[in-house]
Order: C-alpha cells, then sequence, then structure tokens
C-alpha cells in the first residue's frame, strides 16, 4: 500500500474541488458559480501551518508565479491571506495592487 503525505493529500483534494467546481459552471438554469480557489498566503502564521507549500509565498517572484497558477486552474478571485502582525509576521509593507496582466474581463 501506498502512503500519501499531508501535502499530496491537500494537493488531491484540491484537484477534484477545481474539477467540481467546474462542472457547475455555466450550466443553463442554475445560478453563476465563482471561485477563489486556493488563497495566497504568507509564511508563519496559522493559515500557513494549515495549507502548507501549496499556498505559502516567500518573495514578489512567487506572487506573480502564484497568481498566475490560479488562474491557470480557473479561479475567478484571488484571495490573500494577511496575518495580524506577530513574530513571525513580515516586516515589508502591504501588498500591491495586482499589475494589469493579471486581471481578467468577464461577462457579467
Amino acid at each position: 500500500m501506498r502512503w500519501s503525505t499531508p501535502c499530496a493529500q491537500r494537493s488531491r483534494r484540491l484537484r477534484i474541488m477545481q474539477v467540481q467546481v467546474a462542472s457547475l459552471r455555466n450550466l443553463p438554469g442554475t445560478t453563476d458559480i465563482r471561485s477563489a480557489g486556493l488563497p495566497v498566503i504568507g509564511p508563519g502564521g496559522l493559515h500557513a501551518q494549515v495549507l502548507g507549500e501549496i499556498a505559502i509565498i516567500r518573495s514578489p517572484e512567487q506572487a506573480e508565479i502564484a497568481v498566475a497558477q490560479r488562474i491557470t486552474s480557473g479561479s475567478d478571485y484571488l484571495k490573500l491571506v494577511l496575518e495580524a502582525p506577530a513574530k513571525a509576521a513580515p516586516t515589508r509593507p502591504p501588498p500591491k495592487p495586482l499589475s494589469p496582466k493579471h486581471t481578467r474581463t468577464t461577462s457579467w
């Protein structure tokens, strides 16, 4: 029997949820389905302990990659989780708005 790691289990559950959400989109006679997908979080806080490396960003370069991944996976919104300042909290300035290259138009 092959054992999976917690990170592999989270990744598998995430893929299942993405397929489920995608199957509900654009069905005639139903509500409009929108999703934020997996959040983007910083290291050191409670959310980082719960979600693990799959959601953590540590640099602006990783942020660019994370946004592109969320768009590719079908997210309509980007969920950014910021923790209250603590010992593990970053000492950097607050995040800036996304560049226009990461915006997506909708047919609302």
